[in-house]
Protein backbone atom coordinates (compact mmCIF):
# COMPACT_ATOMS: atom_id res chain seq x y z
CA UNK A 1 0.00 0.00 0.00
CA UNK A 2 1.74 3.52 -0.86
CA UNK A 3 0.86 6.34 1.98
CA UNK A 4 0.64 9.43 1.15
CA UNK A 5 0.19 12.76 2.99
CA UNK A 6 -1.99 15.30 1.88
CA UNK A 7 -3.12 19.18 3.04
CA UNK A 8 -6.56 20.70 2.26
CA UNK A 9 -7.05 21.92 -1.19
CA UNK A 10 -3.86 19.49 -1.93
CA UNK A 11 -4.33 16.44 -4.56
CA UNK A 12 -3.44 12.92 -6.11
CA UNK A 13 -3.98 11.98 -9.86
CA UNK A 14 -3.76 8.42 -10.59
CA UNK A 15 -2.20 7.52 -14.41
CA UNK A 16 -3.00 4.56 -16.03
CA UNK A 17 0.19 2.98 -17.64
CA UNK A 18 0.27 5.20 -20.90
CA UNK A 19 0.13 8.33 -18.41
CA UNK A 20 -2.94 9.09 -19.06
CA UNK A 21 -4.88 10.59 -16.24
CA UNK A 22 -8.00 8.28 -14.73
CA UNK A 23 -8.92 10.66 -11.39
CA UNK A 24 -7.89 13.27 -9.66
CA UNK A 25 -8.29 13.15 -5.81
CA UNK A 26 -8.22 16.21 -3.71
CA UNK A 27 -8.52 17.01 -0.08
CA UNK A 28 -11.72 19.05 0.27
CA UNK A 29 -11.79 19.50 4.30
CA UNK A 30 -10.60 17.29 7.65
CA UNK A 31 -12.05 17.25 10.90
CA UNK A 32 -11.02 15.25 13.87
CA UNK A 33 -11.62 11.92 12.53
CA UNK A 34 -12.84 12.67 8.97
CA UNK A 35 -11.75 13.81 5.75
CA UNK A 36 -13.94 15.13 2.30
CA UNK A 37 -12.38 13.63 -0.19
CA UNK A 38 -13.31 15.20 -3.97
CA UNK A 39 -13.14 12.74 -6.85
CA UNK A 40 -12.92 14.13 -10.57
CA UNK A 41 -13.00 11.11 -13.18
CA UNK A 42 -14.63 10.32 -16.11
CA UNK A 43 -18.20 9.05 -16.21
CA UNK A 44 -17.10 5.86 -17.63
CA UNK A 45 -14.92 5.02 -14.69
CA UNK A 46 -17.05 4.12 -11.66
CA UNK A 47 -16.06 4.91 -8.35
CA UNK A 48 -17.79 3.09 -5.38
CA UNK A 49 -17.08 3.26 -1.72
CA UNK A 50 -15.24 0.16 -0.01
CA UNK A 51 -18.49 -1.45 1.23
CA UNK A 52 -20.61 -0.58 -1.56
CA UNK A 53 -17.63 -2.63 -3.72
CA UNK A 54 -17.48 -5.63 -1.94
CA UNK A 55 -21.03 -6.05 -1.21
CA UNK A 56 -21.52 -5.53 -5.30
CA UNK A 57 -18.62 -8.35 -5.95
CA UNK A 58 -20.32 -10.75 -3.17
CA UNK A 59 -23.81 -10.33 -5.33
CA UNK A 60 -21.34 -10.92 -9.18
CA UNK A 61 -20.12 -13.88 -7.00
CA UNK A 62 -23.41 -15.42 -5.83
CA UNK A 63 -24.44 -14.76 -9.31
CA UNK A 64 -22.01 -16.93 -11.07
Amino acid sequence: MLVLTRKVKEAIVLCDKDKNVIAKISVIGARSDRIQLGLDAPVEVTIYREEIYERVARNRQADA
